[in-house]
């Protein structure tokens, strides 16, 4: 379980477009393992918004819209709703008296270990227009002393454990570096490893695991048939110097491999 972790940044030009998917980004997971995002938008568009709260300051600099788009970056956890969301929205809305323009949820984006097995980079992007009555309500001197109390405040929101508190300024964008360098990284040694060949040790190793999972779920005969059967294709394959690491891993642990034996690992034992 992830713990809880909110930071801001200035919005970019295209954050509408990256975080509503209308611009996909080449780090995405494979379709087959991406899950579905949900999105909200308001109503009344951001430019609206501000303009509005623009028409009402009678003094000060002109305020200029760009400088008015501020974006939360949120972690969430499987269980998570857009009304979970919604709910961390309005808190900050309150809190910092801003308006919420968008929300995208995101259930896409991850990478897949070296055991073949995905992780989840579960996180939402929670816009806001910070122009509000006339005045400009995000400044440092405004709401740096309230960003400790509101990762507290937000983890309490979401039920998750708090997570550390980091600096506003830059803490959105140092994270997805490092986030997409260690997914470079991971990328690159997947690749070396669909030209690994397994060994035959690495396979019994393997299946031998995935049958003790099947004795403590009481499996019965035919699904313990069909790992046999499992057994003697990968088999047949590393004999012919055709079965890769990532081929090996990824062939027992599919959905379609849970499929066929009956879905066990999550089912009641036959009385």
């Amino acid at each position: 379980m992830s713990k809880s972790s909110i930071n801001f940044a200035k919005a970019k030009v295209h954050s509408e477009a990256h975080n509503f998917r209308k611009d996909k980004p080449s780090y995405l997971l494979p379709e087959e393992h991406q899950q579905k995002n949900d999105y909200w938008k308001c109503e009344i568009d951001e430019r609206t918004i501000f303009k509005k709260s623009a028409e009402q300051q009678r003094t000060g600099k002109k305020p200029v819209f760009e400088n008015s788009l501020w974006e939360a970056v949120v972690n969430f956890n499987h269980g998570h709703t857009l009304e979970d969301m919604q709910k961390v929205a309005k808190h900050i809305e309150k809190k910092f008296n801003i308006t919420c323009s968008r929300i995208a949820m995101h259930r896409d984006e991850g990478h897949i270990n070296e055991r073949g097995i995905v992780e989840y980079n579960l996180h939402a992007h929670i816009n806001f227009v910070t122009h509000k009555d006339g005045k400009q309500n995000w400044r440092q001197s405004l709401v740096r002393s309230k960003l400790t109390d509101l990762q507290t405040e937000v983890a309490e929101i979401l039920n998750m454990e708090r997570g550390i508190s980091k600096e506003i300024t830059g803490a959105v964008s140092l994270n997805h570096k490092l986030y997409r360098e260690h997914i470079r990284r991971v990328n690159t040694h997947a690749k070396e490893q669909e030209q690994t060949l397994a060994t035959q040790k690495e396979l019994k190793e393997e299946v031998a695991k995935l049958r003790a999972e099947l004795k403590e779920a009481g499996a019965t005969r035919a699904e313990y048939a069909q790992l046999e059967q499992k057994n003697k294709e990968l088999l047949a394959e590393l004999r012919e110097n055709r079965l890769t690491i990532v081929r090996l891993k990824s062939s027992l642990q599919t959905k379609e491999l849970e499929k066929d034996l009956g879905a066990i690992l999550n089912a009641e034992k036959p009385k």
